[in-house]
């Protein structure tokens, strides 16, 4: 806690020095990322069937970066972007597992942006932690309204959030917002600005919208013309799409649209509020598609989690009008998410006094000064578990890939990647293999900085902890969403906390979170939602609850009524395993709790 304590004095010094020097001509910046929108989930890079009226505009201002690359998973593209590290050595590089948390001691863009006088904003998807002091308003943003976890409907996410007048984290507190979830992530940006505005303060945005990610949600008016578009071309074909597929990919397009609609009303505002001259605004995504893949994929293999090109290269345009960049120009040159950071404090010439940056600025490139940046060599590497897996990961140069330290590709004369050349190329197989180790010796010390929660502090005296942080589980379901909640799979997991002050703490379990006031056995009915129904809540047999914390272990009984169980534990100061078990009357193992809350009493 020290160490973030003494980045936050160390940004905010650098603040005090730099914030004379901001002033009307500092640009503002917003940045736009949504989630799970494939390159090929764009009217402009030949989708022929999503309709991108906006974005296609977009396309035409802005310089566009065609070899542009993220993760192949959500939570490592967003660190890459908000540090400009490889996420293996930010420390968040999986979807889960407490393993989506960012070294406190990393300085993040928002950080940097407020030290140099900027209000900062974020609206929408996180997914970088839940939990002090890893929530947006501990890193650097001055406003923020969030969903929980990776997605609407997640366990981290309030109760049965739909994507329609949902209940959001507001600066720490949770609050409903009536309208649709993207509506809303735009509204509350151009609240936000129109705040800054008054105060003549420039503004840097983050906009990372959570669609078009599941659940696939979304009003007809959006999904009916992709849904008869689909059925007219590939409904009465033999090898056509099934009825399923064709009705998840047009709710998918329609997220798409509806995401479209909200940037050509930003847009609007911009002009007309004098702000679009001297705004830098990104857009990108941060993976490759999902169920748009069964319509196009823009000739590449591979979708979202593949270490083929479909799964992380990505659009990215940025426009900036009163620079006068060669706008409505293709950049085809390896850059990546990483490059983010550094590109914008070149840009805006914000102070900061280094970092340890893996990406490069593209400012040259952005001003026709450079066609190349050099040499260079990226990995592309994440996990789907508490650690990465060596060698389950890509390496590029220039137009090569060498994927999963034996198959290589040239994607310039293949870019469908269907013919392996490893044989034919040794030595570019053997000097990127030789890169690999070396990258992967060097990430070692930060993948073994495993995260705990705190607990007790003045900013945790109560905390909320929920199945998505295990760090690392057994058993059956998917413990990032809400639906095996409902189901009660049968998963079980700890969580690490770290206690910061000694004392007594309660620490409470429950099968169901606190907002559901439901009892522990007790099902629930199904939930209605635009386009999807939630499954019913299965009534399970709990009789007993049983908490470890380190290797105290206290067994409770659970009456039918009761909405929780209790235990009282007196804690030293340190770091402790926390698992919380449900049993049945014969103390068989049910499931594991998937939500507790911590009081320092």
């Amino acid at each position: 806690m020290k160490t973030i304590a003494l980045l936050v004095t160390t940004l905010f010094t650098i603040g005090f020095l730099s914030v004379g020097a901001v002033s009307a001509k500092h640009p503002n910046v917003i940045l736009i990322v949504t989630d799970d929108q494939g390159y090929g989930d764009l009217s402009c890079h030949g989708n022929p069937i999503v309709k991108t009226p906006a974005l296609d505009t977009l396309y035409n201002e802005s310089i566009r970066f065609t070899d542009f690359h993220v993760s192949s998973i959500c939570t490592p593209s967003r660190s890459q972007i908000l540090t400009g590290q490889d996420a293996c050595r930010n420390g968040a590089f999986a979807w889960g597992y407490s393993r989506e948390i960012i070294h406190e001691d990393v300085p993040l863009m928002p950080e940097i942006f407020k030290a140099n006088g900027y209000a900062t904003g974020h609206f929408g998807k996180w997914h970088l932690g839940d939990n002090y002091p890893f929530r947006p308003i501990d890193r650097g943003f001055d406003e923020s309204i969030k969903h929980g976890g990776a997605s609407i409907f997640q366990t981290p996410d309030y109760w049965d959030n739909d994507c329609v007048d949902d209940h959001y984290e507001h600066n720490g507190k949770i609050r409903q917002f009536k309208g649709y979830c993207t509506d809303v992530w735009f509204e509350e940006t151009r609240k936000f600005i129109l705040n800054n505005m008054k105060k003549n303060k420039p503004f840097f945005v983050y906009l990372p919208t959570n669609a078009p990610h599941s659940p696939h949600i979304v009003s007809e008016k959006y999904s009916r013309v992709y849904a008869e578009a689909l059925e007219n071309i590939y409904g009465n074909r033999e090898a056509g799409l099934a009825t399923d597929i064709r009705e998840k990919v047009a709710i998918y397009f329609g997220m798409i649209a509806n995401v479209d609609e909200n940037i050509s009303k930003l847009d609007t505002f911009l002009k007309k509020s004098g702000l679009y001259e001297n705004t830098i605004l990104i857009f990108m995504s941060d993976n490759g598609t999902t169920v748009g893949s069964f319509v196009y994929n823009a000739e590449m293999k591979g979708r979202k989690k593949s270490l083929y090109e479909g799964g992380h290269r990505v659009p990215f345009f940025i426009r900036w009008p009163k620079a006068k960049l060669n706008t409505g120009t293709d950049v085809d040159v390896l850059t990546h998410a990483q490059d983010i950071l550094p590109t914008l404090i070149d840009l805006c010439g914000l102070d900061y006094m280094s970092g340890e940056f893996d990406g490069q600025t593209l400012k040259p490139l952005l001003e026709s000064r450079q066609t190349q940046l050099g040499d260079r060599i990226l990995v592309m590497q994440n996990a789907m578990a508490p650690l990465p897996e060596k060698y389950k990961a890509t390496i590029m140069w220039n137009k090569w890939r060498l994927i999963k330290n034996r198959e290589l590709y040239d994607v310039h004369a293949d870019p469908g990647q269907a013919n392996d050349v490893a044989v034919q190329n040794p030595e570019i197989v053997n000097s990127l293999q030789m890169h690999y180790e070396k990258w992967w010796e060097g990430v070692q010390d930060s993948l073994g900085r495993v995260p705990a929660i705190p607990v007790g502090g003045e900013q945790c005296k109560n905390i909320t902890l929920t199945c998505f942080d295990w760090h690392g589980f057994e058993g059956e379901g998917n413990v990032t969403i809400q639906p095996t909640v409902r189901m009660g799979g049968s998963a079980n997991g700890n969580w690490n906390i770290e206690v910061l002050e000694d004392g007594e703490y309660e620490v409470r379990c429950s099968r169901w979170p606190e907002e559901a006031e439901t009892p522990m056995v007790s099902g629930m009915p199904e939930h209605q939602t635009l386009t999807m129904m939630y499954p019913e809540g299965k009534a399970l047999p709990i009789a007993w609850s049983v908490f470890q914390v380190g290797d105290d272990e206290q067994v409770v009984k659970v009456k039918a009524s009761d909405l929780w169980s209790s235990a009282v534990f007196n804690l030293k100061k340190g770091r402790y395993s926390l698992r919380a078990t449900l049993m049945d009357k014969e103390k068989e193992l049910i499931c594991g709790a998937y939500y507790a809350y911590i009081r320092k009493m």
